[in-house]
């Protein structure tokens, strides 16, 4: 999580926090066509640790989001030691679209021939 964050003590609290955690997963996927839905499980250390920190934990998913332009709402449970957090992104092609800016750059490098437009269904 580190790498996704920006120097200063808000970052350094956020990896000790992640550090913590004995395990993590993710899975996501669409379940309608301009939605994407993203799941991580989170295992603390231990149940009072899960509940001290999950209010924390959620926050650091979507401000990792955020740092890239993207906004999802969440919502979290808990279960003993593991935190289930789910985030939905709305439009999610429009939100991650200026990450994948080809034009621009190809703006950049004035040799270079811009990028065949994507046909839809190709």
């Amino acid at each position: 999580m580190r790498a996704l964050t920006e120097d200063g003590p808000e970052a350094d609290a956020l990896a000790l926090r992640w550090d913590r955690l004995k395990a993590v997963t993710i899975a996501g996927g669409f379940d309608l066509p301009n939605r994407f839905l993203l799941e991580l499980d989170l295992l603390a250390p231990d149940a009072a640790w899960a509940t001290e920190n999950e209010e924390a934990l959620v926050g650091d998913c979507k401000a990792v989001l955020q740092r890239a332009g993207i906004r999802a709402d969440a919502q979290f449970t808990r279960e003993g030691r593991w935190t289930h957090v789910a985030l939905r992104i709305d439009d999610p092609g429009a939100q991650v679209e200026p990450l994948f800016d080809l034009e621009r750059r190809y703006r950049r490098r004035p040799d270079a021939s811009p990028p065949d437009p994507v046909r839809p269904g190709a």
